[in-house]
């Protein structure tokens, strides 16, 4: 899925621009194999932002990894990050884009902490998976 620089939202964006760019988000997470990747529309409840993106790493080098890639592809797009956690623990590794917070997780600390749990009203955003190719299709390719 290619990113749609009209998707940004910098200020006074709407919800459908929000949802595009958590989706892309989790697009790129899933390129770069993070798993269990869940969206959550938090707006109402939360007020501060809409959507949380939560996935699991499977390791400190992958979730770094990931990351980077995530920054890396929305810098391209002049898309800045407000902040951002835990990257030097990377055990949970929190990037907030404001009206969208990245949350990923190595599998334990995604199973104590448990946002889906916590955020268990919230309405899970539709998202699917890009499709990948396996080896064979690759070497056909």
């Amino acid at each position: 899925m290619a990113y749609d620089e009209g998707y940004i939202r910098s200020s006074g964006g709407g919800l459908v621009k929000t949802l595009e760019a958590a989706r892309f988000a989790a697009d790129v997470l899933a390129e770069k194999n993070a798993s269990d990747i869940v969206l959550l529309e938090v707006g109402e409840a939360m007020g501060i932002t809409d959507v949380f993106v939560i996935a699991t790493g499977r390791s400190r080098p992958h979730i770094q990894s990931l990351v980077e890639e995530l920054k890396k592809r929305f810098r391209g797009h002049g898309r800045q990050r407000s902040g951002e956690e835990g990257l030097t623990e990377g055990e949970w590794v929190l990037l907030d884009y404001g009206d969208f917070i990245v949350h990923i997780f190595s599998s334990d600390h995604r199973l104590y902490y448990g946002l889906e749990r916590l955020w268990g009203d919230a309405p899970q955003v539709s998202w699917t998976a890009p499709a990948t190719q396996t080896a064979s299709e690759l070497k056909s390719a």
